[in-house]
């Protein structure tokens, strides 16, 4: 199964010049996954559609430093460009819910630091309310 930024460029027939990278990587190297932005560090490819935290990570340690760009805004895609994290418990649990609640509510400042030390995109702002 191709990515969906691939799956989004094939729809509109824009795959002359399109080359692809392993999802996963090739784990004999010991960055896998860096391939495809240090090709956009080294001109070997124009540009990259990357999963934000490898792109972030990744394009942080190149030198100079890449920028990296969320795709945003309405895609037209069928797959979709970006992905929530969330986490569940049993619906008998209410306890436990409230405490997963409240931890990741106090501690939403700490997680959001931690994300911007490794250059992780984010699209929420991360705050004590939510």
């Amino acid at each position: 199964m191709n990515s969906p930024p691939a799956h989004a460029l094939a729809e509109r027939g824009i795959v002359e010049n399109v080359r692809g990278f392993m999802v996963y990587g090739d784990y004999r190297d010991n960055h896998p996954l860096s391939e495809i932005v240090h090709a956009v560090a080294t001109g070997e490819v124009d540009v990259a559609a990357v999963w934000g935290p490898v792109a972030g990570y990744f394009a942080a340690k190149e030198k100079p430093p890449l920028v990296v760009t969320p795709i945003e805004g309405n895609v037209e895609a069928r797959l979709p460009m970006t992905f929530d994290i969330s986490m569940g418990v049993r619906r008998t649990d209410r306890e436990l819910k409230t405490q997963v609640d409240s931890a990741l509510s106090s501690l939403a400042p700490q997680i959001g630091r931690i994300l911007a030390a490794y250059g992780v995109p984010v699209a929420w702002e991360p705050s004590a309310d939510r």
